[in-house]
């Protein structure tokens, strides 16, 4: 091949190659990724949310982005809004358990928000107020909003707000019992309030009857629970409600009452 061919050859690569390289820039010129883009707007999602337990609002949801972004966000470059300052936001909020955020073919910043729901609430002798959430973390009471949830009273010492309820005993005891008792349609409905005494007891207070029902250890619930649903339809509704003033559930397959006596 002579060296005219050759040149040609190499032109015609080269030009190949061009084309190429134009063609493909042309593509993603077209679906926009080497445009300069703005902000088209922002979105919030908050997943696994708890109608009824919910503890963010509207403001826990808005808020955080304002302090970040104090003109707003509309129209703005989207090369210039840093997703990991606005994730680390939203987790300092003690409400939040995890945040994610991407910006969508359309230019739109979506914030999807993970919330913690609460699973019981403490309130001590020691003056301790606070939440213990589903996965067993003491968290802040809300100023705006109080979810209807398992009350635990009595003396329990405090919990360190982020604090799991493994590095407790008694707050892992009324943490399992609190699970056991929302598990349990009847106890959900039966039982008013958990309560610590200075010996570690854990009594129930019912919403019906003057009794207590006493428990020293929380394993077996399930079973302990229907000994006392059994007892309670045989027994007490024969006897009647006010004969009682303690039940202890902490045998196996029998409650041991204690008897109000008359004076």
């Amino acid at each position: 091949m002579t060296d005219r061919k050759k040149h040609i050859n190499r032109l015609i690569g080269l030009a190949a190659s061009v084309l190429v390289i134009a063609a493909v820039v042309g593509l993603y010129t077209s679906f926009g990724f080497l445009e300069k883009r703005n902000l088209s707007g922002v979105e919030f999602t908050v997943l696994d949310q708890s109608t009824e337990n919910s503890l963010l609002d509207s403001v826990d949801v808005q808020y955080p982005l304002a302090e970040l972004y104090s003109g707003g966000l509309q129209n703005i470059a989207v090369d210039s809004v840093s997703l990991a300052d606005i994730e680390e936001k939203y987790r300092s909020n003690p409400f939040v358990k995890d945040c994610r955020t991407y910006i969508d073919k359309h230019s739109v910043l979506q914030i999807e928000l993970v919330e913690r729901i609460p699973q019981l609430r403490i309130l001590s002798q020691n003056g301790g107020d606070y939440y213990i959430d589903r996965d067993g973390v003491a968290m802040p009471v809300s100023d705006h909003y109080t979810p209807r949830t398992m009350l635990a009273t009595g003396a329990i010492p405090l919990l360190p707000l982020e604090e799991n309820v493994d590095s407790s005993a008694v707050h892992k005891d009324l943490f399992r019992l609190a699970q056991a008792i929302e598990s349990d349609p009847f106890m959900t409905s039966f039982v008013s309030e958990i309560h610590v005494n200075k010996k570690d007891e854990i009594h129930l207070y019912p919403l019906v009857g003057n009794f207590t029902i006493r428990l020293s250890k929380t394993n077996d619930l399930d079973k302990k629970f229907e000994n006392l649903k059994i007892f309670l339809r045989d027994g007490l509704s024969r006897l009647g409600w006010n004969t009682y003033s303690e039940l202890v559930i902490d045998y196996e397959n029998q409650i041991i009452g204690k008897k109000i006596v008359n004076p």
